[in-house]
C-alpha cells in the first residue's frame, strides 16, 4: 500500500508541475511569440517607400531610427497604416 501511495504522490507532483509550466508558457511566452510572428508578417508584406529628391534621384531609405536600422513602411490594402520595420537593404 505504501508503494501505491508513493506513486500517487509522484503523479500528483508531475501533474501540478506540467500545469504550472503550461500556464507560464501560455500566459508569458506564447503572447510574445504570437506578437512577434504577426509583426514579422506585416513587415514582409509592407511597402517601404524611399525618400527621393525633386528629380526622383538620390533615393534613400525613410529611416525611423538609423541607429536601430528601422524604416517607416506602409501596411494595408485600402487604409495604409504606417508601421516601423527593420531595414533589409
Amino acid at each position: 500500500m505504501k508503494e501505491a501511495t508513493g506513486e500517487l504522490n509522484v503523479t500528483i507532483i508531475v501533474v501540478i508541475t506540467v500545469g504550472l509550466l503550461s500556464t507560464f508558457f501560455f500566459t508569458v511566452i506564447w503572447p510574445r511569440l504570437n506578437n512577434n510572428l504577426h509583426e514579422n508578417t506585416k513587415c514582409s508584406s509592407a511597402y517601404c517607400p524611399p525618400v527621393c529628391d525633386a528629380n526622383k534621384k538620390n533615393c534613400k531609405p525613410n529611416w525611423a531610427d538609423k541607429n536601430a536600422g528601422t524604416v517607416k513602411c506602409l501596411y494595408g490594402e485600402k487604409d495604409k497604416v504606417e508601421i516601423i520595420c527593420p531595414y533589409k537593404g
